[in-house]
């Protein structure tokens, strides 16, 4: 990351390099690899078969009820009838990859905005506990250490959100930047 002269980020130390590691279970790691070497061509399925659900009555007889006529759920599933099916993909192949790209522009816009919240948070934190040292001298002499202990492990801490912050905005930038560029090459 280049060095910013932004007073958002100016709490964070240019020196150190601040990587966030987050942790990830081994049984998602073993059925993301499963599903990454899965084919993607799978057999097609009947949109009549993926509906339907064979519940036995006794015990569930509140499923075989219909609701009133001006209920909510009527309302909101006429609704969705009226605004139709989404649009399948397309056949040609250039047409795919610039569906797929306008997605990734998407949700990568989407992550910027998310990391963009997720700085101003952390500095407004980084900033309430930097507030607090002015308290600091109404304590007792015996609470000071642990409430200046308190207030430098807040800060650290805040310091270490705006950097993972810092990283994901970096991270929806070039996922941004990537999806343009992809698109003008092509």
């Amino acid at each position: 990351m280049e060095e910013t002269s932004d007073s958002l980020f100016n709490v964070l130390s240019p020196l150190a390099l601040g990587r966030v590691a987050l942790p990830l279970h081994e049984g998602v790691a073993k059925l993301s690899n499963a599903l990454c070497q899965t084919p993607a061509s799978l057999a097609p399925i009947s949109k009549k078969v993926e509906c339907k659900y064979c519940v036995p009555a006794k015990g569930h007889e509140y499923l075989y009820t219909h609701p009133a006529p001006n209920s909510l759920v009527v309302e909101s599933v006429n609704h969705r009838e009226r605004q139709g099916q989404p649009a399948p993909t397309p056949k040609n192949k250039n047409q795919r990859l610039d569906s797929f790209r306008r997605k990734v522009y998407s949700s990568s816009s989407f992550q910027l905005r998310v990391a963009n919240h997720q700085a101003l948070l952390g500095w407004y934190e980084f900033n309430l506990w930097g507030s607090l040292h002015k308290s600091e001298d109404s304590l007792q002499e015996c609470d000071r250490k642990e409430f200046k202990a308190l207030v430098e492990e807040g800060a650290a801490a805040a310091r270490a959100s705006l950097q993972a912050a810092s990283d994901a905005a970096d991270t929806a930038a070039q996922s941004m930047a990537s999806a343009v560029s992809r698109r003008q090459t092509s």
